[in-house]
Parts: structure tokens; sequence; C-alpha cells
């Protein structure tokens, strides 16, 4: 069972101002079911930090996508010699980008936009 913030709270006072340990908390509150080693990595956190909050920035990144690092997908992208191609993702043949303009004048993407694009999908 995870610590409620109000247990967190309630802990981190016990343990600053009386110095109670991990079995004293656990017989304190036998009705909250609490485990020892649950207990006992909060209470190296409030020894560590003196809180119970978490580090700012800590934890699983969220978000890879940085200015760097679409720069570099972009450069990549333009710097390939052979040009862009269309499909063999689903085991059909893969096919070339289409000609720069079609027969009635509109233009495809270039492949900068469209990755652009993609990016900015993910």
């Amino acid at each position: 069972m995870a610590f409620s913030v109000e247990d967190k709270h309630v802990i981190k006072l016990f343990r600053q101002t009386k110095g109670y340990g991990t079995k004293q908390l656990l017989q304190m509150f036998p009705e909250k079911q609490r485990t020892l080693g649950g207990l006992k990595a909060l209470i190296c956190k409030i020894d560590n930090t003196g809180g119970i909050h978490r580090k700012p920035g800590s934890g699983r990144q969220r978000r890879a996508r940085t200015d760097g690092v679409v720069d570099q997908v972009e450069d990549l992208v333009l710097s390939q010699e052979d040009p862009p191609h269309i499909g063999g993702s689903k085991g059909g043949p893969i096919q070339p980008w289409p000609p720069m303009c079609s027969v009635n004048g509109t233009c495809p993407p270039q492949p900068s936009h469209i990755l652009h694009g993609l990016i900015t999908i993910i």
C-alpha cells in the first residue's frame, strides 16, 4: 500500500522531532499495514533530503524531443544521398519519392517539412 501525503508528513514529523525508527512507527500505526522495507525507504529519503517530495527533474523523462534532437534528425534525413522512400514498412515494395511537381501543378511537401510534421505528432 502506498503512503498518502498525509502519512508521509506524519512520519516525517515523528522522525525529525522524536527520532522514531521504523519499528516504532510500525507499532504506532498497526492499522496502516505498512511494510518494514517501505518505511525504511521513506525514512532514508527523509534523512537524506529532509523532505518527502520528489526531487525536481527526477523520474522518467516524458519527452525526448528537444531542439538539439530535432536538428540532428533533420540533418540526418537531409544528408542522405538517396532520395527518401515511401512504404516498405508492411512488406510491400519500397517506392521512390514522387516527382517534385505533378501535371496539375501541385508540388508535394519537401522532406524537411514532412519530418517536422512527423516529429510534432510524436
